[in-house]
């Protein structure tokens, strides 16, 4: 099962977190359901639906209807107030929504009697002051956050997204300014490379069949499901339910 895009504007849990989250899934079981659309994309329960894999706990899903509209607004109501983010992970929050509120704008405009459009720069200004009120950061800080996600590094990106560094200090680092009084500068630690899906249905595989092995799976395997891209912990996810009904059958 996919992500919807709205969902991925807000940043997964830190690892710890998402273990502790797992730890009370297995223990009390999953409390509040994964919310998805007509089209199965996960509006609501990114971290929910991770951490079930993680705890080996079969989900529980509740359908959402609405438009487009109606599932922003949905998300961006979930997450800021159940969130604990600081002024710039949320200005990076707003940054991603900005040009779907831009868009959702224009298909209003659209609807109405003989309404022209125009891309103006007012327009793009007006719906950069609408994702910095939804988010409560003020417009300079989306418009920090728009560099760090245009032309920041993947390091940089992260390291805002994850509150290790302010998002002032990193779109002021990349547009080359220089202040003897700005931040000191915070480097992300350095990524590893996510494993693929079937580099890791491999290592499982190999594994299972070893004996003396067996009971290293669990445990290899959720190691494996964190250094994996969110996309690709779906798709594993679906691999070891398929692995274990037919184990089951």
């Amino acid at each position: 099962m996919n992500h919807h895009p709205y969902a991925t504007c807000f940043p997964m849990l830190p690892d710890e977190q998402l273990q502790e989250l797992a730890d009370d899934i297995r223990q009390n079981g999953l409390r509040q359901p994964i919310v998805i659309d007509n089209d199965e994309l996960i509006l609501d329960g990114r971290n929910r639906a991770a951490a079930c894999i993680i705890a080996e706990v079969e989900p529980l899903f509740e359908p959402f209807t609405g438009t487009d509209e109606d599932k922003l607004k949905f998300v961006i109501s979930c997450n800021l107030h159940r969130r604990h983010l600081d002024t710039s992970q949320r200005a990076m929050v707003g940054a991603k929504i900005e040009p779907e509120l831009a868009r959702l704008a224009k298909e209003r405009q659209k609807r109405k009697p003989k309404s022209v459009v125009v891309n103006s720069p007012q327009q793009k200004s007006k719906a950069q002051d609408e994702a910095a009120k939804i988010v409560n950061v003020s417009g300079k800080s989306v418009s920090d956050a728009k560099t760090v996600l245009n032309k920041g590094t993947p390091e940089q990106i992260e390291a805002v997204e994850t509150g290790k560094s302010k998002v002032s200090a990193v779109a002021k680092e990349i547009r080359g300014g220089k202040s003897g009084n700005s931040e000191p500068k915070v480097t992300a630690p350095r990524r590893r490379r996510s494993m693929t899906v079937e580099e890791i249905k491999d290592a499982v595989t190999r594994m299972s069949k070893d004996k003396k092995r067996r009971g290293q799976i669990r445990e290899a395997a959720e190691i494996c499901f964190r250094r994996m891209e969110a996309d690709a912990q779906q798709e594993f996810a679906e691999w070891v339910l398929s692995q274990q009904q037919k184990a089951e059958g």
